[in-house]
């Protein structure tokens, strides 16, 4: 059995979520820009756009290798998403209202689970730390969720210049606590990022399926409490 010494973890999906959801936040966001759009529509326009974004962008760095390029990405996607829902308008309000609701710190909730598993990692003497595609909002967002006092670094991707499913990126997170591959496991929600990125690194990966789409697919856990009887 391998003797873990770290624990690295994913930011969306795995720790945190935005708050009531996604949907609500979009709603809030072409709302304050004058316009009134049915959820289901959004959930539907948004899952579509993404789908076809990972489609197009298979094995190639995405978008959060620094703070410019993510905002340059979210741009576009929203602008995409705004016209794909509007027939007639101007885009730019709405974009500029996502960009800046989505980056409150109030805007995000850890997951029920997740206090009391970080809680019981560090009283069992692991070194943990968030390894993310995130931009650097990504940082008061954990200070405002209690995060960042528990973990023992931040690895933000736009600050790093790195992305996952990019090796470095994890290297840098070793680096950071000092231990080999072998002493560290991350668990993340996406597959290519996560799973397969961290394993190029060395580093055994959980992905973590809240939503029950890969029952019986090997390292799956359903909920961050299955972690806690992987780790002696």
């Amino acid at each position: 059995m391998r003797r873990y010494r770290a624990v690295f973890l994913d930011a969306q999906g795995t720790l945190i979520r935005p708050y009531p959801s996604t949907v609500d936040l979009y709603r809030e966001a072409f709302r304050s820009s004058g316009t009134q759009v049915d959820p289901a529509q959004i959930g539907q326009a948004v899952s579509e756009l993404w789908t076809e974004h990972r489609r197009a962008t298979a094995g190639q760095s995405r978008f959060d290798t620094s703070d410019e390029a993510t905002r340059r990405w979210w741009d576009e996607f929203n602008t995409r998403l705004f016209r794909r829902l509007i027939r007639n308008g101007n885009p730019a309000p709405f974009v500029a209202a996502s960009w800046e609701i989505f980056g409150r710190p109030e805007r995000w909730r850890t997951f029920q689970e997740v206090e009391q598993v970080v809680e019981e990692l560090r009283r069992r003497g692991y070194r943990l730390g968030v390894v993310s595609n995130w931009d650097s909002r990504l940082l008061p967002i954990c200070e405002s969720l209690g995060l960042a006092r528990r973990m023992d670094f931040l690895l933000a991707s736009a600050l790093a210049g790195v992305e996952k499913p990019d090796p470095r990126i994890f290297h840098l997170a070793l680096a950071t606590v000092g231990v080999s591959p072998e002493e560290a496991i991350h668990v993340g929600d996406d597959y290519e990022a996560d799973i397969l990125g961290a394993r190029a690194a060395g580093i055994e990966a959980l992905l973590l399926d809240r939503d029950g789409q890969h029952e019986g697919k090997p390292g799956r856990i359903g909920c961050l409490t299955e972690l806690l009887e992987k780790l002696p």
